[in-house]
């Protein structure tokens, strides 16, 4: 019987080792282009941590948090997960994660909102390339949704692609008066190039 119980004793240390090493490998992954881990995604004040990306490629997705309360408590659940996430990850320091863009579900900035965290610091020359369809299955499509929006750390230029991809609206000033209306862009938009210029 103990000899049994050793066993069993000994069998369950090494599943239990297996999740948390299968567990740690899986959090390692958002960066890599894996799914991204859901906070809360409910309630109109939401904000997303999105990645930097190689040329050509869309920014990834790694983390989205949502509030009924205010974007500034999204925020801080946003920038706790990236803090713990990055520790359990061993992930080399990096530059603080900056508000990139913000986006607003009406015109002159109204209506839902969402604060877009670039995880890579503040914009450069190669900036980042946001989908917002890739923000959807959450709770809110953003490519038939946005009507306004505002750029920030060094994102002065934003390129607005409509969702059929043959039409392209480029926005200077970004970060001093953002874009009050889209316009024809308004609910129709496939692809957003923010970057420093």
């Amino acid at each position: 019987m103990r000899v049994m119980l050793r066993r069993l004793a000994s069998s369950s240390v090494a599943i239990c080792a297996a999740l948390v090493l299968g567990t740690g490998v899986a959090q390692a992954q958002p960066a890599d282009g894996a799914a991204p881990v859901e906070g809360n995604t409910t309630g109109p004040y939401c904000s997303t941590l999105v990645g930097k990306a190689a040329v050509g490629e869309v920014s990834p997705v790694l983390h989205r948090t949502c509030s009924d309360v205010s974007a500034d408590k999204a925020d801080a659940q946003l920038l706790q997960w990236r803090a713990q996430y990055r520790s359990s990850a061993w992930l080399a320091p990096q530059a603080d994660a900056v508000v990139v863009m913000h986006w607003y579900e009406h015109a002159h900035f109204g209506g839902r909102h969402d604060r877009i965290w670039g995880d890579g610091g503040p914009c450069d020359s190669a900036g980042y390339t946001l989908d917002p369809t890739t923000f959807w299955p959450w709770n809110y499509d953003w490519s038939r949704n946005l009507s306004s929006a505002f750029g920030q750390s060094y994102c002065s230029k934003a390129e607005f692609i409509n969702l059929a991809k043959n039409d392209k609206l480029v926005a200077y000033g970004m970060d001093q008066h953002g874009i009050a209306d889209l316009g024809s862009f308004n609910d129709n938009v496939g692809l957003i190039r923010t970057s420093r210029g």
